[in-house]
């Protein structure tokens, strides 16, 4: 069975199997380029990575911070998952948090580090939720 859309079929065929098979959709990126809201409708996705252009200043600007929410807001309404890209401070994690973010990530936790220093991690770090 192939990825890619065949006799304009969506591939969600396809998806599913894999997501039978315990692996979850995400859609990255959302909000820029091509990661669009059409996906939510057309595909079985998991959940929303919410791109690290609309965190970056979410705190200091209205828009941002009104993006990133209505983001949130929607993913919980249609059942999905968030996770916020990017988060560099503090106080984007306790806004994140606030407004029910699931998962956040970014430098404010860690620099991304290869297979050997994130086994280390694993052993060493307490991981909260």
């Amino acid at each position: 069975m192939s990825l890619y859309p065949e006799n304009g079929s969506t591939g969600n065929a396809f998806i599913n199997n894999v997501r039978l098979k315990g692996f979850k959709l995400s859609i990255d990126d959302f909000g820029t380029g091509q990661a669009s809201l059409a996906y939510l409708k057309d595909y079985p996705v998991d959940e929303i990575k919410i791109d690290k252009v609309f965190i970056q200043n979410f705190v200091t600007q209205k828009v941002d911070f009104e993006i990133v929410k209505y983001i949130i807001e929607l993913a919980h309404t249609l059942n999905l998952k968030t996770v916020a890209e990017g988060v560099e401070a503090e106080q984007q994690v306790e806004l994140l948090e606030s407004l029910g973010c699931d998962v956040i990530q970014g430098y404010f936790f860690n620099k991304p580090v290869g297979e050997y220093e994130m086994s280390k991690l694993l052993l060493t770090q307490p991981f909260g939720k």
